[in-house]
């Protein structure tokens, strides 16, 4: 535990008191903070690698292996879910002192996920590709934001 230091102004004594939490509040909520930055930057990252495969097997389908556009189905689902299960770490990440920004940017990106599912199944192709790029090129930033310094520190409480 910290040691209270006194200081003497014109004659009136003025003892320090700690300012951040000690002993046993600090600990467990930094510990808190670590594991929740670590489930957001792991889901995060597997979000995008995921997402990265996507025109990997739409372009086998175009190229003829008609198989594929199955594959391009089924993992679409796991895009979604894993967008969902980043928007719960993004929760997690920011109740425990992260950035709260991320949580409404996760439930956004899950929005257009299924609407970019709905999109693909309707065929409307118009919206499905430009929104398929977009999707991708969000996985990434997010994704790469996540492992940056203001990421991983707590946010100043005012």
């Amino acid at each position: 535990m910290r040691r209270l230091s006194t200081y003497s102004v014109q004659g009136v004594s003025i003892t320090d008191l700690p300012t951040a939490p000690t002993g046993e509040r600090a600990v467990p909520r930094r510990r808190l903070f670590r594991i929740a930055l670590g489930c957001f930057r792991l889901l995060a990252t597997l979000h995008a690698l995921i997402a990265l495969t996507q025109p990997l097997s739409i372009g086998n389908y175009l190229s003829g292996l008609y198989p594929w556009l199955r594959v391009h189905e089924l993992v679409a689902i796991v895009v979604l879910l894993f967008g969902l299960l980043t928007g719960v770490a993004s929760i997690a990440y920011a109740l425990s002192g992260g950035r709260v920004w991320v949580v409404p940017v996760c439930a956004l990106f899950f929005f257009a996920e299924g609407t970019q599912i709905g999109m693909g199944h309707a065929r409307i192709l118009a919206v499905h590709i430009p929104l398929g790029v977009l999707i991708i090129c969000t996985a990434l930033l997010i994704a790469v934001w996540s492992w940056t310094r203001p990421a991983g520190r707590p946010r100043v409480k005012r």
